[in-house]
């Protein structure tokens, strides 16, 4: 995860922003599937992000009553963003809920934060997402865009959006591949 602090231009443009904090910690439960890894990622984000937003709020206004719904008294906004598309659909629809416990646990009260607008969820592109790089070998042209300039955006731009459509026939021309590949492989004679 990685933790910016920024205007709300953000989310319309370019603008300047500071990275407050960055760490990649592996998850200590046992999952089955990518939803369940980046659910519980979420989980731990999330509580960084309020206890940041809580620290920048007393930076900036001073120390105030901390009480038993100090989350409604945040007045700093907050977003999270992922790259998880899985992720995203299953916390801002209603629809099915995943057969693990802990899994359904983490979206459900993911999805009760952002029904009580503690924060907004935003999706970006693998492209746009900070975190990456914490995790996985590639290089980051992101981070290094930042690093050079010192601005972030959370807007996808049509560029973006075609790259995604594309990525996203592919997956399904994948998914149906599959699909005939195991009813094939299922009426075969044995």
């Amino acid at each position: 995860m990685v933790t910016f602090a920024s205007d709300g231009k953000v989310l319309e443009e370019m603008t300047n922003s500071n990275r407050v904090e960055h760490h990649s910690k592996k998850i200590t439960r046992v999952v089955k599937s990518s939803l369940a890894a980046e659910s519980a990622s979420l989980s731990m984000a999330v509580d960084k992000h309020l206890y940041s937003r809580v620290l920048f709020q007393a930076l900036m206004y001073g120390e105030g009553q901390i009480g038993a719904d100090w989350r409604k008294d945040l007045t700093v906004e907050g977003y999270v963003v992922t790259d998880a598309r899985a992720l995203f659909d299953h916390i801002t629809t209603t629809g099915s809920l995943p057969a693990e416990r802990a899994t359904m646990m983490d979206l459900l009260a993911a999805k009760e934060m952002i029904e009580q607008a503690l924060f907004t969820m935003r999706w970006v592109p693998t492209q746009h997402q900070f975190a990456d790089h914490l995790t996985k070998t590639m290089t980051c042209e992101l981070n290094r865009q930042y690093l050079g300039t010192g601005q972030t955006c959370l807007i996808q731009t049509g560029a973006d959006a075609a790259r995604e459509e594309y990525k996203s026939k592919l997956r399904k021309a994948q998914r149906e591949r599959r699909k005939v590949r195991m009813k094939a492989g299922a009426s075969a004679p044995k």
